[in-house]
């Protein structure tokens, strides 16, 4: 079990940790697109993986982000999940040495130290999934980083862009889906979906185990919506 509080350099990193704990825990990854949830009255008993066939289990836990909302509907589940774009570019000689993240609100934008240089990440799209990335929006996060730190070697580097899960109300979904009692839903937490990561995989198990939650989930119903 992680224990106390950490500053984390690089999300990859701790991704990475993550991923080697869960691993020596006795866990397993794949990688391939879900297609279909097979149920049986109101259980789900198996998921088609492109690349694997079907692949069966006690307990699903649907946390695709922005892409959960198609699995969610076929679960009889409607949820108005929006995939907000962020936009990052990470400069690897910036010349600015930074001990932590700092916020410029009014530039809307996070500069933030990382293993690979100063990154420096912002903005919302709301354009969906089918958009393609329009990289201006992190060429001008960058340009504005010279507002704050005149002396900055450079701006150019590495350009990125990610999907956040967002819902309207701005709360995330956890919950069990609709139609099958053994499928619980983890997503629509927009930007803070690393820092609350951790809370919302400890409710998960709590309900997986039939435990009393640690907090009250009904405000993260997915039947607020209907």
């Amino acid at each position: 079990m992680l224990k106390g509080w950490y500053y984390v350099s690089d999300p990859a990193r701790l991704v990475n940790e993550l991923y080697n704990y869960f691993i020596t825990q006795g866990g397993s990854l794949i990688t391939g697109e879900v297609t279909t949830i097979n149920r049986d009255h109101h259980q789900a008993n198996s998921i088609n993986v492109q690349g694997y066939g079907e692949l069966t289990a006690d307990h699903f836990v649907l946390a695709a982000g922005a892409w959960s909302k198609k699995l969610a509907a076929e679960l009889g589940d409607k949820l108005p999940v929006e995939a907000l774009a962020g936009y990052a570019t990470t400069v690897a000689d910036s010349g600015v040495e930074l001990r932590h993240p700092i916020t410029y609100a009014a530039g809307g934008f996070v500069v933030t130290p990382m293993e690979g240089g100063l990154r420096i990440g912002g903005t919302i799209e709301m354009a969906g999934l089918d958009s393609k990335p329009n990289y201006q929006r992190a060429k001008v996060i960058a340009q504005k980083t010279q507002r704050i730190f005149p002396s900055i070697k450079s701006i150019e580097g590495v350009e990125w862009m990610g999907y956040r899960s967002f819902m309207p109300d701005t709360l995330p979904v956890i919950d069990r889906a609709s139609t099958c009692s053994n499928v619980f839903y983890a997503f629509g937490h927009g930007q803070i979906g690393l820092t609350t990561g951790a809370i919302t995989g400890q409710l998960v198990a709590q309900m997986v185990a039939q435990e009393p939650t640690s907090i009250d989930i009904k405000p993260y119903s997915a039947k607020r919506f209907k």
